[in-house]
This record gives structure tokens, sequence and C-alpha cells, in this order.
């Protein structure tokens, strides 16, 4: 895929977002780079005004998924978990609400078109050789010194171009 298909799928997934409603959930590895990257992306959330609850997990486990996905009504959010286990992920939320993986691992796609995948791995970024989730986000967000118009604005161009040099010379 190239950086225009991340672009779209990037800006259409946070307009559906904020269609969505003002909650959302995230649901994050409870390893350092989930820790970090979901505190990173709550307190952008909570800046747009999102009310926000996190949820640690070791590991994406079916009975787990399918309680969150009957638990809470509102836009959930998988960070640096999930890309794998889009369609486990899909069949808990049997089209219930709007959902998004953000994930740097091996990704497959969701079979439930309320939820999208944005894995790196799907637009040319391997998990493993070019990026995780915590530099990408942290990077980010301290660029624009924890502000949270990148999500509504210029995010995603911003994201790809910081992609795209990660490993680079400063």
């Amino acid at each position: 895929m190239s950086r225009e298909a991340f672009l779209s799928a990037a800006k259409e997934s946070i307009a559906r977002m904020r269609k969505a409603g003002s909650e959302a959930v995230i649901v994050h590895h409870n390893d350092a780079d989930g820790l970090s990257s979901a505190a990173a992306l709550q307190v952008a959330l909570s800046r747009a005004r999102f009310a926000v609850q996190r949820i640690p997990l070791e590991r994406v486990h079916p009975p787990i998924v399918a309680r969150i996905h009957d638990r809470f009504p509102s836009t959930i959010l998988y960070v640096d978990l999930g890309g794998r286990a889009a369609p486990v992920i899909s069949e808990a939320n049997r089209g219930r609400r709007f959902t998004i993986i953000l994930d740097h691992h091996h990704p497959e796609r969701p079979t439930d078109p309320r939820v999208v995948n944005l894995a790196t791995e799907f637009y040319g970024l391997s998990g493993e050789m070019d990026i995780s989730a915590a530099p990408q986000t942290i990077a980010e967000l301290r660029r624009w010194n924890y502000g949270v118009v990148f999500l509504f604005t210029d995010f995603p161009q911003r994201l790809w171009a910081l992609l795209q040099n990660i490993g680079q010379p400063a």
C-alpha cells in the first residue's frame, strides 16, 4: 500500500471516531511500548474532550475481548496489540461500535466493517524492522507539545513523514 492509502484510512478513521461520540476505551499491550503509547494517546484524547478509559492486556484473549465489546458502547482503540487478532476483535464487535487497531505487529484484515486495522505493515513499514508503537506515538505528541490538533487536522501527514524518517540521521 501507499502513503495515500494510509492518509486516507487515517483521515476516515478520525472522522468516524468523532462521529461515534466523545467516549473512548484504549485497550493496550501491558508492556512498556503499549503502556507509553496508551498514556500518550489518552492525554491527546482527553485534551480533545474525550472521556477515556484504559485496559491493559498481555494479549488478545477472545473471552476478554468479548467482555470489553459487551461492556463499552464507545469507540474502542487497540494500541500495540490486536493487529493479528483483527478477526477475533471483529467477531467480538459484531458491528456494534467503531473500533480502531493501531499496531505494528503482523496484521490480519478485520471481517467487521466497523473495525479498522491501521497496522503499519499494511502501509509498507515492517513492525519488526522499521517501527514500534511508542516511538511513533511519543515523537509525534512531543512535536506538537502534547496538543490534540494533530488528531483532527494534519496528524496523518505528519505521522507518515515521521514513519518514513525512522532510522534516518537527524
